[in-house]
């Protein structure tokens, strides 16, 4: 089940003469570097997708961020119940980003679109429907485990380093249900929505249909 965050949203417009224009739908930090993810949606008239292609800008940093050219991006429909038990849509949007300097990345890639997209024309109005990024990040150099500098670039974000000597960082994925159920574990007088975990990986962002 995904987790939506229906307090902090942006908006997605998904219009029939929407192509062309690049929405802002993910932003992060990695290697230090910030950077943020915009999507090109090519609607037709019925509401369904017909395309999107993904671009990503780096804002600040000495390292680029890019699409990993091994994994194409993916696009599937969810359906599943909210809090109250009412019907949600969630256009699920799933990417690998590697640094440019490992020459295995592009700027811009198109997303494969799943079967399951052809029901989005038929999701009556009155229907929640959101749009949630989940991004991946992969080894500059390819590995997890070993051989974490090359070209005088090390891999901070996999390993750390002392000298000669590197170590493996162990990067935990926090379970999306993590806070709801462990609320006083990290953290305790903090805010739910403040305290930190998951959530540097995924956005999300209401959709506003206007075919």
């Amino acid at each position: 089940m995904i987790t939506i965050d229906e307090k902090n949203l942006a908006n997605l417009f998904l219009t029939s003469n929407s192509s062309g224009e690049n929405q802002f739908i993910y932003a992060s930090q990695i290697y230090e570097t910030s950077f943020g993810v915009y999507g090109d949606f090519s609607v037709n008239t019925d509401g369904s997708i017909e395309s999107i292609s993904l671009i990503i800008l780096n804002y600040k940093g000495s390292i680029d961020l890019g699409f990993h050219n091994a994994v194409q991006p993916k696009c599937t429909l969810v359906t599943q119940q909210n809090s109250q038990g009412e019907t949600m849509h969630i256009v699920k949007i799933d990417f690998e980003l590697r640094a440019v300097v490992s020459g295995e990345t592009s700027y811009r890639q198109d997303v494969l679109l799943d079967s399951t997209l052809d029901s989005l024309k038929n999701i009556p109005e009155n229907e929640d429907l959101y749009l949630f990024v989940d991004r991946e990040l992969v080894p500059i150099w390819g590995s997890r485990t070993e051989n974490p500098l090359k070209n005088g670039i090390f891999d901070n974000e996999f390993f750390y380093r002392d000298g000669t000597r590197f170590e493996v960082r162990n990067v935990t994925n926090v379970p999306e249900n993590y806070y709801i159920n462990n609320s006083n574990k990290v953290y305790p007088t903090m805010d739910f929505y403040q305290k930190p975990g998951y959530k540097c990986r995924n956005s999300t962002l209401r959709i506003i249909r206007k075919y």
